[in-house]
């Protein structure tokens, strides 16, 4: 993908965005800019998160093959009962709940400090797993001091708006999902419509959507 980011902000220096945008009539050159200059920021984003993920996935294998494991620390969430649905991702949180800057998108000069997402149901109940670098716990200080004074009704709120607003790839059970009323469904799909290119700037409890049992 980051690819075809690239190749699309070289399109606008070869100044061809005109035969691939061509249904915007008559042809803009400040749309086509800001256009190509979106494509540049999402190519610079997508390298950039390539990049450290390679570097993750190279520091989890060596502290596995070491036995290693004081390099990662985890928050851990229990909802009782098992609610069918399964994800796992890195996701990059900009604020945290009370609207502190965790993650600058923009600033390319640092690097963004990831959180290793997942949950799961097992043996009657729901986990969730908030892990990151020990190395970064005090930015993530926030997972036990507000995430982890939340009521478990906003915890399960919270859970629901981290998936469908940072998470593409998960899966669910249709039979679940189908039993859930129809306007939290409709809810749920416009989130994750309106985060598939840009995910939620900011964390909402909005008590009316909650996926867990």
């Amino acid at each position: 993908m980051n690819n075809k980011y690239y190749e699309i902000f070289k399109l606008k220096e070869k100044d061809h965005l005109q035969n691939i945008f061509n249904i915007y009539q008559p042809y803009n050159e400040f749309k086509m800019s800001k256009i190509a200059d979106s494509f540049k920021t999402k190519y610079q984003l997508a390298s950039i998160t390539v990049n450290e993920l390679t570097e993750f996935k190279e520091i989890m294998n060596t502290n596995l093959k070491s036995k290693n494991y004081d390099s990662i620390s985890t928050k851990v969430l229990i909802f009782q009962n098992e609610t069918p649905i399964c994800a796992t991702s890195v996701i990059y949180l900009k604020r945290d709940l009370e609207g502190n800057l965790i993650n600058d998108y923009l600033d390319f000069s640092k690097k963004l400090e990831p959180i290793f997402f997942s949950v799961f149901p097992q043996a009657g109940k729901t986990y969730v797993l908030l892990s990151y670098f020990t190395e970064t716990k005090n930015t993530f200080s926030f997972l036990y001091n507000q995430f982890g004074k939340l009521t478990l009704k906003h915890q399960k709120v919270l859970i629901t708006s981290l998936i469908f607003s940072y998470i593409e790839n998960f899966y669910t059970s249709n039979q679940y999902w189908k039993s859930k009323k129809q306007n939290l469904r409709n809810i749920l799909t416009s989130l994750f419509n309106e985060t598939l290119e840009e995910a939620n700037e900011e964390l909402e409890l909005n008590e009316n959507v909650n996926y867990f049992k």
